[in-house]
């Protein structure tokens, strides 16, 4: 009889044991899924963030594509009169392109 209840009370002692395990798992196995949560969150702030400098990038690109070509458009249109040089008086100057006055002089 005494071994019984010596028995029972191990195995009580057993049930609770496993019981506040069980209920330790279920709390660390909470806080990796509110973790988990939390991650997934900053993926998706950093992934919109990507998607809206990857669109911001390509405008830019395109917008320096655009001005690269009026850019050398202009000096296609401007090749001519940065040439001439006037033969019959030389006291003039030639005009200089309108698109040279804002660039750097060159030192060559």
């Amino acid at each position: 009889m005494q071994a019984m209840k010596l028995e029972k009370d191990n195995a009580m002692d057993r049930a609770l044991q496993c019981e506040q395990q069980a209920k330790d798992a279920n709390l660390r196995a909470e806080k990796a899924e509110e973790e988990a949560r939390s991650l997934q969150k900053k993926i998706q702030t950093i992934e919109n963030d990507l998607d809206q400098t990857q669109e911001q990038l390509t405008s830019v690109a395109t917008k320096l594509e655009e001005k690269d070509k009026a850019l050398q458009n202009q000096y296609d249109d401007c090749g001519p009169i940065r040439v001439r040089v006037p033969t019959d008086l030389s006291s003039q100057r030639a005009e200089p392109c309108p698109i040279d006055s804002g660039l750097p002089k060159s030192t060559t």
